[in-house]
């Protein structure tokens, strides 16, 4: 192990940082430094514990809703906030005042002690080894977790304000933009009022109830949404230039068919008997310089196996199709199929991404984007049969009824090259 410096100026001079002039660093000094941490952080915990107590309501609606007028008797009157360490002194002076919880005005044994002025101070500091101690140990090695997640995704976003990818400038221009907002006739009382209520609303257990079926819903469209936030952001020059500017798009992507299906080509008297080419068709119309394209994955369930491309029948579409009716378009091989019309390259800087909403059909799709046909690939539902979902229902499956086929699609971009 290296020998630390005897002083922090040693470091300095090194080129090196610190964030003080103090005790240099030291094994001894760390140990001792952290097992008395250990022992008096319990406050902090404390404290920590408590808030959750109320915005979490595990102590009742009464605790919760007391606690929730006193806060918001501080944001109507926000000058309380100037005497709030003196009614915290007179709480906890109070609250230790040598007087007895435990025993009646007239009992024998209250005249003597109540002429006391002493009281056993609260023990502050946990011994060593103690429950309370290795509590404190856990409540900390919980914050560091949590300290570092937080880092974590911090990081991910310092590319975009450090110059590093184009969209730093459409960040700028946004961030300029929602300055009015500090102007808008709100006082801060109504926003910390509206906002401190509005979490003790969401957190109370009737909401937290329908969380989970409310998150289920949005969680498939809130995926669509970051992935297509994270594939702009991660454009380069030559895919911004190509789309005509970098903007973003905060809502559900319009997807645009790249194939037309045989019956709608017949039905509109298109001429289909021109062969299939052997790439993706050239997008339309000829002016747009970055379109989207589409593949679907398509499975069989079979009992035993469960849901598999290799079920597929022999002369039956294959694992991965370009048309939405199967078979108009041709067949690929995979995702790793890159071969695109001349002119047109896939977008490098992202990769294929499930349609988790199903929004290229009416009936939509289930969380992971699949659609359910039955065994002709026909009467399309969003959720398969109950008897394939649960595997000891009374009802045996039938492999040839409703839900026994899916299929999901699969999109990305191309952008135009000039060539």
């Amino acid at each position: 192990m290296p020998t630390a410096p005897t002083s922090p100026r040693e470091i300095l001079e090194s080129n090196g940082k610190l964030l003080s002039n103090r005790d240099a660093l030291s094994i001894q000094i760390t140990t001792a430094n952290f097992r008395r941490f250990v022992s008096r952080s319990g406050p902090v915990f404390w404290f920590q514990d408590r808030v959750e107590e109320i915005v979490l309501w595990k102590r009742g609606w009464c605790y919760t809703i007391a606690w929730g007028c006193v806060y918001s008797f501080m944001c109507i009157y926000p000058r309380m906030l100037l005497i709030l360490p003196q009614l915290v002194l007179l709480a906890i002076m109070l609250i230790n005042y040598p007087g007895s919880h435990n025993r009646r005005p007239g009992s024998p044994s209250a005249k003597g002690i109540s002429d006391s002025p002493t009281r056993p101070s609260p023990q502050l500091i946990a011994p060593e080894g103690s429950s309370e101690w290795y509590a404190n140990l856990q409540a900390i090695q919980n914050l560091m977790g949590a300290i570092s997640d937080v880092h974590e995704l911090a990081v991910t976003v310092v590319p975009y304000l450090t110059w590093a990818t184009p969209a730093t400038r459409s960040i700028l221009y946004m961030t300029i933009m929602t300055l009015p907002i500090g102007f808008l006739p709100i006082s801060p009382q109504q926003i910390f009022l509206g906002g401190g209520l509005s979490l003790l609303c969401i957190m109370h257990p009737f909401f937290q109830n329908l969380l989970p079926g409310i998150v289920a819903q949005i969680t498939p469209a809130m995926r669509v949404i970051w992935e297509r936030l994270l594939d702009d952001l991660r454009m380069e020059e030559r895919h911004v230039e190509a789309r005509g500017g970098f903007r973003v798009e905060l809502r559900l992507p319009g997807f645009r068919t790249m194939h037309i299906p045989a019956t709608l080509k017949s039905i509109l008297g298109v001429d289909s008997s021109e062969k299939v080419p052997a790439q993706y068709p050239i997008p339309e119309p000829d002016e747009e310089r970055m379109l989207e394209v589409e593949l679907f994955e398509n499975e069989r369930w079979v009992a035993g196996s469960g849901w598999k491309a290799t079920n597929l029948r022999t002369g039956e579409r294959r694992g991965f199709t370009r048309g939405r009716d199967g078979w108009s378009a041709g067949d690929v091989k995979g995702l790793d199929y890159g071969n695109v019309s001349p002119g047109w390259r896939f977008v490098e800087t992202e990769d294929w991404r499930i349609d988790w909403v199903g929004s290229w059909i009416a009936c939509g799709s289930d969380s992971d984007g699949w659609v359910y046909t039955n065994d002709s690939w026909l009467n399309p539902k969003p959720f398969p049969p109950n008897e394939l979902v649960q595997t000891t229902s009374s009802a045996a499956a039938n492999a040839l009824g409703p839900g026994v086929t899916r299929r999901r699609r699969w999109r990305r971009r191309i952008y135009r090259v000039n060539v």
